[in-house]
């Protein structure tokens, strides 16, 4: 039976070799892939789609969520309002011609 250094010089040895398998996997997949920095250098920037549109430089901020939802919740409060007051008056109107 191992005595207890040889168990840690064991561990200490499959350690380094697990780093240096890490290490050499890391490196072959660099050597296969380009470099995102060399070929950005290297080419031309992609043109934008012909269907976007360019901002004014004093375009205000975009909306952000918070802002969408509360804008959409006051607009169908606002439909559902007019389309209660619109039934009121015209059974206002059905009650008065009875």
């Amino acid at each position: 039976m191992p005595d207890c250094a040889e168990l840690q010089r064991r561990h200490q040895v499959s350690k380094i070799e697990r780093d240096a398998a890490a290490t050499l996997l890391l490196l072959n997949l660099a050597a296969r892939s380009p470099s995102p920095v060399v070929s950005s250098q290297c080419e031309d920037p992609p043109a934008p789609p012909e269907n976007a549109v360019e901002l004014p430089a004093d375009a205000p901020p975009a909306e952000s969520g918070r802002q969408r939802r509360r804008k959409k919740r006051r607009a169908r409060n606002k439909m559902i309002a007019a389309a209660a007051a619109d039934e009121e008056k015209s059974l206002a109107f059905f009650l008065v011609k009875r």
